[in-house]
C-alpha cells in the first residue's frame, strides 16, 4: 500500500496502532465525540440565550421551556431544582454532559 492510496491515514492508523475505522458509539463515547456534540449545543443553542431585561436567569429567559423540559423529562428531576440563574445551570448542565450520566446535574 502507498502513501498516494493512503492520503488520509495519520501516521499512527498506518503503522496499524489505531484502528482505521472506529467502531459506533452505543455504550459510551469518546471525547472527541463528547467535545464535538457540546460544541454543537454552544454555536446553536447556548449561545443565543436572551433574557429581556439582560439578566443570568433562566425564568423568563428564551430557555425557561427548555430547561423545564430537560430537568422534567431527561433527568426526571423537580423543576424547582433548576438553578436561578442560567450561568449556574449551564455549568451543572455542562457537568452533566461531561460525564454523560444523564441523571442530572448536582446543585450545590
Amino acid at each position: 500500500m502507498s502513501n498516494s492510496e493512503t492520503p488520509d491515514l495519520t501516521f499512527s492508523q498506518r503503522m496499524g496502532l489505531t484502528p482505521i475505522v472506529k467502531a459506533a458509539q452505543i455504550d459510551s463515547i469518546d471525547v472527541a465525540l463528547q467535545n464535538g456534540l457540546w460544541n454543537v449545543l454552544i454555536d446553536n443553542y447556548w449561545s443565543i440565550f436572551y433574557h429581556r431585561d439582560k439578566y443570568d436567569r433562566v425564568k423568563d429567559s428564551n430557555f425557561e421551556g427548555l430547561i423545564k423540559s430537560i430537568y422534567a423529562d431527561f433527568y426526571k428531576a423537580a423543576v424547582d431544582q433548576i438553578p436561578y440563574k442560567w450561568s449556574a445551570c449551564h455549568a451543572g448542565i455542562r457537568k452533566s454532559f461531561s460525564t454523560c450520566h444523564g441523571t442530572g446535574p448536582t446543585t450545590s
